[in-house]
């Protein structure tokens, strides 16, 4: 099957969503493929629609979406709108963005990976941030998303306009149950702690590898003392 170009101009490759063109899409004054809170339009409307867009990158995960609903034991995830502007999610009281300014946030997230690296796998979908700030960078040719949680994406889907971000052809979400960690990887740091329970195997390692990589930053400067003394 060959490429093919969606109504936003975007290229589509087998296994892509078609790109459809809508008033209520991102705005000009946003930075490329940010997200932001879509106003005025019902949130199943904007549910089904991200879910036609998931469908057609991993079938799967957009079905699974489409049928989860929560029962007594389900936290309460809502998204509002960060002191910026920009949506921030709620995990019952637990910030899973900044309260203030995620994009800023997302930046400090992604700097610990190489500019020139082609490849990386994000750990965590949330509200896009993240993901759209890797998606900047013109040196990423794939991005491999785990979204570690289900009720997060699905209170993402019904609030923000996620078809920006599926529609970029580097982003690929990864289907399996439960994916080995590779790197370089980015990650938002709430969500490997609260990730579904076939990810935790996965966010354990990502968090092990976090943990050690924060030991060797502190220890550096005191080694580097040591050898100046």
């Amino acid at each position: 099957m060959g490429t093919g170009v969606g109504l936003c101009g975007r290229p589509i490759l087998p296994g892509r969503a078609l790109c459809l063109s809508d008033q209520h899409m991102v705005s000009a004054e946003a930075p490329p493929l940010v997200p932001r809170l879509v106003e005025g339009v019902p949130s199943e409307r904007l549910l089904a629609a991200n879910l036609a867009a998931l469908a057609a990158c991993d079938a799967d995960l957009a079905r699974r979406l489409a049928q989860w609903r929560p029962d007594a034991s389900s936290p309460k995830v809502t998204v509002r709108p960060a002191a910026s502007g920009l949506p921030t999610v709620l995990y019952n009281r637990l910030h899973i963005h900044s309260a203030y300014d995620p994009v800023a946030e997302a930046a400090l997230q992604a700097a610990r990976v190489p500019a020139e690296a082609p490849r990386v796998m994000a750990l965590g979908f949330g509200a896009g941030h993240l993901l759209a700030t890797m998606l900047l960078r013109e040196a990423l040719q794939r991005l491999d998303v785990v979204p570690l949680s289900l009720p997060v994406l699905r209170a993402v889907a019904a609030a923000v306009d996620l078809r920006p971000l599926l529609c970029d052809p580097r982003l690929r979400l990864v289907s399996e149950e439960c994916p080995a960690l590779s790197t370089p990887f980015v990650a938002v740091p709430p969500l490997l702690r609260l990730a579904d329970p076939g990810c935790s195997e996965l966010s354990r390692a990502a968090l092990a590898a976090l943990s050690l990589e924060a030991r060797a930053m502190v220890s550096a400067p005191t080694e580097s003392r040591r050898q100046h003394a």
